[in-house]
């Protein structure tokens, strides 16, 4: 008879191929960190547990300040989402080796907080490639790059090879933020997660990407109306993505024009309700503030609304409450 799989032998059995696998890579110790003293630079690869971690931030990432003990950080204050986004790869056995954690010849960390943050959170050894006997002055440089965005790494591994130039990579990024952030809505609360929650790995979105890509492509070789401001144009690019999923490119592109010219027939119809939804205006005749988040998750899920009921071939003479409903 066959032992049943359960939640606990799983883990058991995975615990049991990391301490396999991490056999390979030597304990990172202060002496071969200080090593680094010759000025030797000196690259392998070390398994770190999270309690040395946790000390390398402590006292290798913090200087004295004119001969106090007060302290400030030698690296950038942390960045609380690329930890996350490190401890999720970490989860999903996703983290890279290769990226490197770097040590100057004084001994102090030059590159590679985020990682030992994630260890350290996490609670899990990491092993990865160290190097040891850098430069100080290399810290300008390491602090002067920038990390590639999500429409380098997505241009690179996917988009360079669709039907889509270069030029279009920042809008589809764009536009893949505001799509996977309205799908995570939480509707209940109100809020809408992109200012929230919204903390999808490279892998996440580059599924999100595949599975859309067609609608993807569309939407960021159209040009909207120039009287859109960068936010309408990103929660219309949500809804015109969603309408090419559904029916495809004609009627996804009549909606479009309609949107920036509306149409001769009646305030009722729903193209002519999108564009008031898109230039309404408050009492003083302004136009709202669509930087305030209750805005943007009204307008988006009335825009949702809208574009149902044209693909219904349906009027729309008001929105009630109970009609604004995840799309």
């Amino acid at each position: 008879m066959l032992k049943e799989k359960t939640v606990v032998t799983t883990r058991i059995q995975r615990r049991k191929a990391e301490r396999k696998f991490t056999k390979a890579f030597a304990k990172l110790t202060d002496e071969q960190i200080e090593a680094g003293e010759d000025k030797q630079l000196r690259i392998n690869f070390y398994q770190i547990h999270p309690k040395d971690s946790a000390r390398y931030l402590e006292h290798r990432n913090r200087v004295p300040k004119d001969g106090i003990k007060n302290y400030t950080n030698r690296n950038r204050r942390e960045n609380s989402k690329a930890t996350q986004n490190l401890i999720k790869d970490m989860a999903a056995g996703n983290f890279n080796p290769i990226n490197m954690i770097v040590f100057d010849w004084d001994g102090m960390l030059l590159d590679g907080q985020h990682r030992l943050f994630a260890s350290v959170k996490s609670q899990r050894s990491i092993e990865c490639a160290v190097v040891t006997g850098a430069n100080p002055e290399h810290k300008k440089k390491v602090d002067r790059n920038q990390v590639r965005g999500i429409e380098d790494v997505l241009g690179f591994t996917l988009w360079q090879n669709w039907n889509m130039p270069a030029s279009a990579w920042k809008k589809a990024k764009q536009l893949v933020r505001g799509w996977m952030a309205w799908d995570e809505t939480d509707y209940k609360r109100n809020v809408y997660s992109q200012d929230t929650a919204f903390n999808a790995t490279d892998e996440e979105i580059e599924d999100f990407c595949v599975k859309n890509q067609k609608a993807l492509e569309w939407v960021a070789g159209y040009v909207p109306s120039a009287e859109l401001t960068q936010l309408k144009r990103q929660y219309v690019g949500v809804v015109l993505g969603k309408m090419y999923n559904i029916a495809g490119e004609d009627k996804t592109l009549k909606f479009a024009r309609g949107l920036a010219t509306g149409s001769p027939d009646g305030k009722t119809c729903p193209i002519n309700k999108a564009r008031e939804i898109l230039f309404e205006v408050d009492a003083e005749g302004k136009p709202v503030n669509t930087q305030l988040r209750e805005v943007r998750l009204r307008h988006l899920q009335q825009m949702i609304c809208v574009a149902n009921a044209y693909l219904a071939g349906r009027k729309v003479r008001k929105i009630k409450e109970e009609q604004v409903v995840k799309g």
